[in-house]
């Protein structure tokens, strides 16, 4: 149910794999680091905002809604997915989405705060 960094990087390039990063736009960019030595964002990561779970009254949106917003964005039942934002919180709410709708999710708890701690690992800004 976790993903940790040693985990993801091993993973990192596989077809089979989708990470997603829950972050604002701008932290996905780079141009807004919170509290991280690098901005940007995991490479090959898709930008899904932790907000786009919700509907404009603050419920989750339906189940079928949900499903369709993942698979506009290229996710389908059966890939192994990482959900992850700065520290763990917001993609903890993507993680309990996803794992409701019934896919095979990771949340890495360490998420970006670790990831751009490392700078021998990968970083992306487009």
């Amino acid at each position: 149910m976790v993903a940790t960094q040693a985990w993801i990087r091993e993973h990192l390039g596989s077809k089979d794999l989708r990470i997603i990063d829950n972050r604002t736009r701008g932290e996905f960019l780079g141009s807004t680091p919170y509290g991280s030595p690098r901005g940007g964002h995991i490479p090959g990561a898709l930008h899904i905002p932790w907000q786009n779970f919700f509907s404009e009254t603050g419920r989750l949106k339906p189940p079928d809604t949900l499903a369709r917003l993942l698979e506009n964005e290229g996710i389908r039942p059966g890939q192994e997915i990482v959900v992850y934002c700065t520290g763990g919180v917001r993609s903890a709410m993507a993680f309990f989405v996803l794992k409701t709708l019934g896919y095979s999710v990771r949340n890495y708890d360490g998420s970006w705060w670790d990831w751009s701690h490392n700078p021998s690992l990968p970083v992306e800004n487009s």
